[in-house]
């Protein structure tokens, strides 16, 4: 890829190089499971990812910065799974391991000449053998407006390394807003201590004057950081919420905007669309006004345990008469 490209104005030249070198880079991943070599993949793409990032932002074209978007989030996500081996050679190599270990329990058995070939030759057979996660299809702009469920929007935080944006995506449109970096940073950063002393100090004589810094915080956060997604976003009762890196430890449910709103934080909006059936998308939000249905469950199981006596059950009948 020509860096210069970015820089001279020519965006489209800059997304096509960005986005053909991702392709290769994730060819190249899914091509071994090793997680180290994963890893390392990663953080090569990491460049390409800000270029992409960066130029997207500067076209001010929803659907353009939704699929960078989603590409920012996409190459993380191809880890290999947790599975049993399918080699049967790899599988006796792992079983044997097992029991070395525990035969040498109490001393330093990676030390062992067995051991030490054993694991050479576990780690050749999965960096040779074993694939990256299964790649899930990248969901477009016009796709997820389309499967959106009418009273829900998408909140997707795009950060370029100097910058941070959004998208929020609606059934009926989708929208790009310019939020402050510099000052949700500076509220970032003390987010972290104030947390920890609110934890710490519940109850005690510090307690009002941490639990005051730490609501002035964020305030700044929601003012900042969600008030102007949720403008864009109005009307909207339930929210599915993607973050960059860099947002990963603000605390959403805390923020004042996001109390009694139904919401989901998602690893990217195609994963959450894979995964989601209606059943499931109701369980994953966050807030839930299920009261009653709790209530309906309490009754129910009463009338499993107890039995129904003249069509009520039994905890509720009045006391029989002598």
């Amino acid at each position: 890829m020509r860096p210069a490209a970015a820089g001279r104005g020519r965006d489209g030249e800059a997304l096509r190089a960005a986005a053909a070198g991702l392709d290769l880079l994730s060819a190249w991943q899914r091509s071994f499971g090793a997680l180290d070599l994963q890893a390392s993949v990663a953080m090569h793409a990491s460049d390409l990812v800000f270029t992409g990032l960066a130029a997207a932002v500067r076209r001010r074209d929803p659907a353009t910065l939704f699929e960078w978007s989603e590409r920012a989030r996409h190459l993380s996500q191809q880890v290999a799974p947790v599975r049993p081996p399918h080699d049967d050679a790899l599988a006796a190599d792992l079983a044997e391991l097992r029991m070395l270990r525990a035969d040498l329990a109490g001393a330093d058995w990676t030390t062992d000449p067995t051991v030490r070939a054993l694991r050479d030759r576990v780690r050749e057979r999965q960096w040779s053998a074993t694939g990256s996660g299964a790649t899930r299809e990248r969901r477009t702009l016009a796709e997820t407006s389309a499967l959106l469920p009418s009273d829900t929007a998408v909140l997707a935080y795009v950060y370029t390394g100097t910058g941070l944006h959004g998208v929020v995506v609606r059934p009926d449109g989708a929208t790009v807003v310019d939020l402050s970096w510099s000052r949700v940073r500076t509220a970032l950063d003390g987010l972290r201590a104030d947390l920890d002393m609110a934890a710490l100090t519940r109850g005690g004589a510090m307690g009002s004057v941490t639990a005051r810094a730490l609501t002035a915080r964020l305030a700044v956060l929601d003012d900042e950081l969600l008030g102007p997604m949720r403008r864009a976003a109005a009307g909207a009762e339930r929210l599915v919420v993607t973050v960059p890196g860099i947002l990963g430890g603000v605390p959403w449910a805390m923020l004042p905007g996001m109390h009694g709103v139904p919401f989901t934080l998602a690893t990217s909006v195609s994963r959450w669309f894979h995964g989601t059936t209606a059943a499931a998308s109701t369980r994953a939000w966050a807030s839930r006004r299920d009261h009653g249905f709790r209530g309906r469950r309490k009754r129910s199981g009463a009338r499993r345990i107890h039995g129904r006596r003249g069509g009520r059950p039994a905890c509720c009948r009045a006391p029989r008469r002598p």
